[in-house]
């Protein structure tokens, strides 16, 4: 279905994206490497999550199968570690991790700022 696929990639997209901006507004102390590394994290995530669905899941494993060869039985072992939840909660789970992520390395490891010019007398 057209409308759910459009639905799922917007989602993934609009995520990511609001995940950055409440980062940045709420946390000013995370540093722009640290908001890189938590979008990249995310973005591994997203994907695995959409690799995960069922639809697409049968498109990878016969791909997998096929051109790499890859048995069957190996393919249903990698199988287990499928995400459980629904397409629509893929930009949830990008947006929580992208701003609890950057939170959790803004706190631990804060932005620093560059000191203060002296003032001219």
């Amino acid at each position: 279905d057209i409308l759910k696929t459009w639905w799922t990639w917007g989602g993934i997209a609009s995520g990511g994206i609001f995940g950055l901006f409440l980062l940045g507004v709420l946390c000013p102390k995370t540093s722009s490497r640290q908001a890189a590394f938590s979008v990249i994290v995310s973005f591994l995530m997203m994907v695995w999550m959409t690799i995960s669905l069922p639809e697409v899941w049968a498109s990878c494993s016969a791909i997998l199968n096929s051109t790499l060869g890859i048995s069957q039985a190996a393919i249903d072992s990698i199988g287990r570690f499928r995400s459980p939840y629904n397409s629509l909660m893929i930009p949830f789970f990008g947006t929580a991790l992208i701003f609890v992520l950057g939170a959790v390395l803004g706190v631990i490891s804060p932005r620093k700022r560059p000191p203060e010019p002296a003032a001219r007398t």
